[in-house]
């Protein structure tokens, strides 16, 4: 089976290894990674009949190796670091997010050292349909079901391994496949009318990533959509390099009570006004403080 190699430059501010940990993406499927974030392997779909295996290496303090196995047209090499690119969010501009946080006392350890960024699937669909397998479950469950959609609806790769499904896949999976097989209980009707409606073309997840659209607007379109509440939408949003809510859920509650306050629960007001001063950054300053504790200071991850 072919394969290619790429080098890919970082822009100055990046660090692959905080970008792979950054959040529990690289421990779902199709997405395998090393214990010390050297690498990071994914199969990523080019259509609903063929797939390639990226295989993404740290290479110093800016470059990442992508090793391409398969794809046989021109355009697939192209297809393969645009998808890193979006993978590790290598075109995000934090300029603005470094200005702000830089020179104040409680957050100018995020000017530095490679913060901000957060690992993305290989599509806004993927991120959407993944967020949902986050809500209201354990993460050994969500592990459970990602894997699962994977096992059973995706295309395989040259190694054998699967992406994750299309729209059309996962909208043609037999009826009650979804909560009997992959376990989605009472997200299995949402998963599903959202694969119908981008499969027919009523919503274009990846139009979201140019959408002129002011954030308030865009917040308002994705709550409307099935099994997407403050949760899901800020944190698409978060994901799209345009942060909007704090995209508060059990762990970001309990992590804050932990470091704050002893472990005493406290009212989302409270978490909110700590962050209010990041104003537009407030998500992000807030996930860095949050996981601060995964990582040492030379950006080593410490902590899984």
């Amino acid at each position: 089976m072919r394969r290619r190699r790429l080098v890919l430059a970082g822009p100055t501010d990046f660090s692959f290894v905080r970008t792979t940990f950054s959040h529990g993406w690289s421990d779902l499927a199709p997405f395998s990674v090393s214990d010390d974030g050297r690498w990071l392997e994914c199969t990523v779909r080019l259509d609903d009949l063929r797939a390639i295996d990226l295989r993404m290496e740290r290479d110093g303090a800016r470059r990442v190796n992508l090793i391409v196995t398969g794809g046989r047209k021109p355009s697939d090499l192209d297809s393969a670091r645009s998808i890193t690119t979006r993978i590790l969010q290598l075109d995000l501009d934090l300029a603005a997010f470094r200005r702000a946080m830089r020179g104040t006392d409680r957050w100018d350890w995020m000017a530095r050292g490679g913060w901000g960024r957060m690992l993305r699937a290989p599509t806004v669909f993927e991120d959407l349909i993944k967020m949902i397998l986050t809500t209201n479950c354990s993460w050994a469950f969500t592990r459970k079901m990602a894997a699962g959609l994977v096992d059973r609806a995706g295309s395989p790769g040259p190694s054998g391994r699967r992406a994750f499904p299309s729209p059309t896949q996962i909208a043609a999976l037999p009826k009650g496949c979804l909560r009997d097989e992959i376990h989605a209980g009472y997200r299995a009707p949402y998963l599903r009318e959202i694969s119908e409606q981008v499969a027919s073309g009523k919503i274009d997840p990846e139009g979201w990533v140019d959408d002129p659209r002011e954030i308030p607007e865009m917040r308002k379109s994705l709550l409307e959509l099935p099994g997407v509440g403050p949760y899901v939408a800020d944190n698409i949003l978060r994901l799209l390099g345009r942060p909007s809510g704090l995209g508060l859920d059990s762990f970001l509650r309990g992590k804050y009570a932990e470091v704050f306050h002893g472990g005493r629960t406290v009212k989302d007001l409270t978490i909110e006004r700590r962050y209010r001063s990041c104003g537009e950054w407030r998500a992000v300053a807030m996930w860095c403080e949050m996981t601060r504790d995964w990582f040492d200071d030379d950006g080593v991850r410490v902590r899984s």
